[in-house]
């Protein structure tokens, strides 16, 4: 299927042919997303907890999407595809994931999967799963617990995840 992208804002013409270029499923899905505003950083993982599990979460809370960014996101994350912990796009989240994550909070760990959890919190270039004590944070540090827990993640790996599934936008963190 070909999709052109007609709009007067971001409209592109190929090189001296003066036709518009098709859009890519990507570009055209991160235009989408640019522009959308259901994930925010004041949505509280009890506010999560009660929305339907059909809706989505999407969009960047704190900056605009880094267009670059979001390609190394998503190329990053196809790795994790199959595990059905992750999401595949960290910027349209589905609710069921969310909340399928922060009931793993519950999963107590033990000192050494303790240990690994707060060293993903110190290699994490956000001090945590996300910049601000969000429904993300609480969503990904029930992953976390998780995929330690049970998949016997690394702290590096963690940290890693993290990094890939930010959804606050701009360019990558250091």
């Amino acid at each position: 299927m070909l999709v052109l992208n007609l709009t007067a804002a971001d409209s592109r013409k190929s090189a001296g042919s003066g036709r518009p270029q098709a859009m890519t499923p990507v570009a055209d899905h991160f235009a989408e997303l640019a522009g959308a505003q259901t994930n925010r950083c004041n949505l509280a993982a009890t506010e999560l907890r009660q929305m339907p599990m059909s809706e989505r979460l999407q969009g960047s809370c704190c900056f605009p999407m880094d267009r670059a960014r979001y390609r190394q996101q998503l190329r990053g994350l196809r790795a994790y595809r199959q595990t059905g912990l992750v999401p595949s796009d960290p910027y349209d989240v589905s609710v069921r994931l969310a909340q399928r994550l922060l009931g793993y909070r519950k999963i107590a760990l033990d000192w050494r999967e303790a240990a690994i959890y707060t060293r993903a919190t110190k290699l994490s270039s956000l001090g945590g799963p996300c910049c601000c004590p969000c429904w993300r944070w609480q969503a990904f540090k029930g992953q976390a617990r998780f995929l330690i827990a049970r998949r016997h993640f690394s702290a590096a790996e963690i940290a890693k995840l993290w990094g890939l599934e930010e959804g606050c936008g701009g360019p990558a963190k250091a």
